[in-house]
């Protein structure tokens, strides 16, 4: 390691690692063979000098390679979001059910830290081995149709490298990293941002990810869901090109000027309500979140031919009811298992 870290203070910025480099550097990190402290300079070497596509390709691969091996689902839809976005799990749970009644899949990465609402130990048992875990996501997918995959279980080097990345207290190429693993080789993607830097950063990355279609959103605490109370950037990516737009909610008729009130306490509570038909008037503003959001995933992933026509199905999904049981049944499952 210490090999590497000389060749990239030593190196411009803009002449960074090569790929084979990276890939090196990469591997003496998720092998543990560099200590803690190289591990830690070599991560703040890259972010001061910009990662680079070569690089985070290269880390990608390598700590893939150290990954747990599951069945490929490439008709799913991959969701990432920021360190921070576990306030809004329930929210991605809720949209991800009333959609998942039409046939969409989904598998959401994050880390135990993440979601509110308890543990949830279909993510990954602690002690259980790599086959385990892969058995247990695979039947959660086909059981629910959405699986959470703790990304720290699903690649062991990045739950020994937490504690260094909590004391650099910064976000690094393994930031990146993980939103691009991928576990189920979905080809499809929906990726929360914290700004637009990030987007720039992840928009080449998409593809050589595996993901053949992908949203980069800016969403609600750096998670894929919309908010209804300003205009959010979207960045589709696909092996044809990308291209830019901005997501009005006033447009549509679901704008709100005040931002959503969210408590651990409520909020599961409230969306339970809200899946089985009710529409209080305490309701409204989360309904409406359901609604846009879903009905957005449902034109997004081509279930409908206009934005309008997902919000009348989401609307539909809701009265229909059916999420409700979706909802509980994951629930309980995902503490379960």
């Amino acid at each position: 390691m210490l090999r590497w870290l000389k060749e990239i203070l030593n190196k411009g910025r803009d002449n960074p690692l090569t790929y084979a480099e990276a890939s090196e550097a990469a591997a003496s990190i998720a092998s543990g063979e560099s200590s803690d402290i190289q591990a830690a300079a070599f991560l703040i070497a890259e972010r001061m000098k910009g990662e680079s596509p070569e690089s985070v390709a290269a880390f990608l691969e390598v700590f893939r390679g150290y990954s747990i091996s599951v069945k490929r689902s490439p008709t799913t839809i991959c969701i990432a979001g920021s360190a921070e976005s576990g306030t809004y799990f329930p929210l991605t749970l809720a949209i991800c059910m009333m959609t998942a009644s039409v046939g969409m899949s989904y598998v959401v990465t994050g880390t135990e830290q993440r979601p509110s609402g308890g543990q949830l130990k279909g993510s990954g048992a602690v002690g259980a081995s790599g086959k385990e875990c892969a058995g247990v996501w695979e039947r959660m997918l086909k059981d629910t149709r959405m699986v959470y995959i703790d990304i720290e279980t699903y690649c062991p080097p990045l739950q020994h490298l937490r504690a260094i990345r909590g004391e650099l207290g910064i976000a690094t190429l393994l930031n990146t990293v993980e939103k691009m693993l991928n576990p189920f080789s979905s080809q499809h993607a929906l990726i929360g941002v914290e700004d637009a830097n990030e987007t720039l950063r992840l928009q080449p990355l998409l593809t050589s990810a595996g993901f053949e279609s992908g949203y980069l959103v800016n969403g609600l605490g750096g998670t894929e869901v919309l908010p209804l109370d300003r205009i959010t950037q979207i960045r589709k990516v696909t092996v044809y090109g990308d291209e830019t737009t901005y997501i009005d909610p006033d447009l549509f008729g679901f704008g709100k000027k005040q931002p959503l009130a969210l408590t651990d306490q409520s909020l599961m509570p409230s969306l339970e309500r809200i899946l089985q038909g009710e529409e209080d008037g305490e309701l409204i503003q989360l309904r409406n979140y359901l609604i846009f959001n879903a009905g957005l995933r449902l034109y997004w992933f081509e279930r409908v031919n206009s934005f309008e026509e997902g919000f009348m199905l989401a609307k539909s999904l809701l009265q229909r009811k059916s999420a409700a049981k979706s909802f509980r049944r994951w629930l309980d499952l995902s503490s379960s298992r």
